[in-house]
């Protein structure tokens, strides 16, 4: 290793070992022209050689679809992959299974779709393929760090049900996801094998995004034990927007914690469609925003003005399939609440007077 190479999650960047894209014989310009070719042919010496790729800072245009699988490391912290043309396929596609002993990484600064220049950003006619793509081969074990996500279908898009294959262990670490019509899609297969699972997403900010995460089930096969931890989540565009849509029974034991986030407008918070047994911490979230069938469960440490606030800071809230609770463990203070399945319309509510049988729970007043 040289000395003063860079470090993410304890691993450092071997700059000795590796393919500068900008070099010669692949002599990549990183200022806004295509670059596809010369990527490609840098992909394959690192690929065949196990070498980090090394972006160097720039604008770098690639076509989508066209740019070679990647199954080693990248480094380019200052780096941008721009989409070249519309074209609904991705921009940088991930396959490091026969390279699991390698803990692959991939560090850029963004990932930019076509024509994304901050404006706009609601119209779905306006976005195009997807960002970083799972989906051509099991993928386990991957460390991604990337700054930006702009102007996608999907930003983030781990896609088991392409071919049935399993995507799982992976964590990632993203600054900004800000644009996409979904900022983070995960869809199950329907073969043995085929769930996207037990990954880790840690992002900063998320807005603007027509449903920010998606976790699409309706294949058959499960998504589980997925974790999202995101520092401050806005919604507050228009009408069918989603914070968290949660689609099929067989998504479950997913965690979603949200440190600071607004709802505003008409869209929903959640919408858990069929989805069962996961958990949201928000620290806030109207009520009236929130879809979910029974078997959720909100960890909430505020609550909208003009509802009883919690005990002690915190109120622990779950969707039931009952007026009248009788689950032991709630505690003086907690919320509970249903909603009707079809239109999404607060049916009512419920705060706990002290612990077990419904002769201690009190209604609340929703309107």
């Amino acid at each position: 290793m040289a000395s003063g190479d860079p470090v993410i999650d304890g691993k450092t960047t071997d700059l000795v070992n590796c393919v500068n894209v900008k070099a010669s014989p692949y002599n990549a310009l990183g200022n806004g022209s295509n670059d596809t070719t010369a990527f490609n042919s840098a992909i394959a010496v690192a690929n065949a050689s196990k070498a980090t790729l090394f972006i160097p800072a720039g604008i770098y245009d690639i076509t989508p679809g066209s740019m070679t699988i990647v199954e080693t490391n990248i480094d380019g912290p200052y780096a941008t992959l721009r989409a070249y043309t519309a074209a609904d396929s991705p921009l940088l596609r991930v396959e490091n299974y026969a390279a699991i002993e390698n803990h692959q990484f991939i560090r850029l600064r963004a990932l930019a779709g076509y024509g994304s220049n901050g404006s706009d950003q609601y119209n779905p006619a306006t976005k195009h393929g997807y960002g970083l793509y799972f989906g051509t081969d099991h993928v386990r074990g991957g460390r991604f760090d990337i700054q930006y996500i702009n102007g996608f279908i999907g930003g983030i898009f781990l896609d088991s049900a392409s071919v049935n294959k399993h995507i799982a262990s992976m964590k990632f670490r993203i600054g900004y996801i800000i644009g996409n019509t979904y900022g983070i899609l995960l869809r199950s297969g329907n073969a043995d094998s085929a769930t996207p699972e037990a990954s880790r997403f840690e992002v900063e900010y998320m807005r603007q995004n027509t449903v920010n995460i998606w976790l699409d089930g309706s294949a058959g096969l499960y998504i589980p034990s997925n974790s999202f931890d995101i520092t401050c989540m806005e919604l507050h565009q228009q009408a069918g927007d989603i914070g968290f849509y949660l689609s099929g029974s067989n998504v479950y034991q997913n965690t979603f914690k949200v440190n600071g986030s607004f709802v505003t407008g008409t869209g929903y918070a959640i919408v858990a469609d069929g989805a069962h047994d996961n958990r949201f911490e928000l620290s806030y979230l109207p009520f009236n925003k929130i879809n979910m069938t029974a078997g959720n469960v909100l960890d909430q440490r505020t609550t909208e003005v003009g509802y009883p606030g919690p005990v002690a800071g915190r109120a622990r809230s779950q969707v039931m399939d009952s007026a009248a609770p009788t689950v032991a463990y709630w505690r003086a203070g907690d919320i509970c609440w249903n909603t009707n399945p079809a239109s999404g319309v607060l049916l009512w509510v419920a705060r706990a007077n002290g612990v077990g049988a419904a002769a201690n729970w009190g209604t609340v007043n929703v309107n």
